[in-house]
């Protein structure tokens, strides 16, 4: 489902900060999953915006099955971070307040095919 900026920032102008889940997914070699965006200029793990009355958890495992088509649980955080508004160049529609990122474990797989 495709989702303007305007509506996005909408939805989520009333939070005072913003609630983001993702999987760190590796594989052997020690090479990260990443994955392009149309929103970013930079690749990102895999995840997104954790909904109203959802746990980071399940936010990540629902981000990683739209995303990706993978179905997995996951439940061993590996970190938490602050990102600032002024650290990020978001589109002012978006009205970014700064978001605190879960990161979730997504193991280690086979080879990764490179981002294409």
């Amino acid at each position: 489902m495709t989702i303007t900026d305007e509506r996005y920032g909408n939805l989520r102008a009333a939070a005072a900060v913003w609630a983001g889940a993702s999987v760190l997914i590796t594989d052997r070699r020690g090479r990260v999953l990443i994955e392009r965006v149309g929103y970013r200029d930079t690749c990102l793990l895999p995840g997104g915006a954790v909904d109203q009355g959802e746990s980071p958890a399940h936010a990540a495992a629902r981000e990683l099955h739209e995303e990706l088509g993978i179905t997995m649980s996951l439940d061993r955080g590996l970190a938490m971070d602050w990102v600032f508004a002024a650290g990020v160049d978001v589109r002012p529609a978006l009205w970014f307040p700064g978001e605190v990122l879960h990161i979730f474990d997504g193991g280690t797989w086979g080879e990764l095919s490179p981002v294409v």
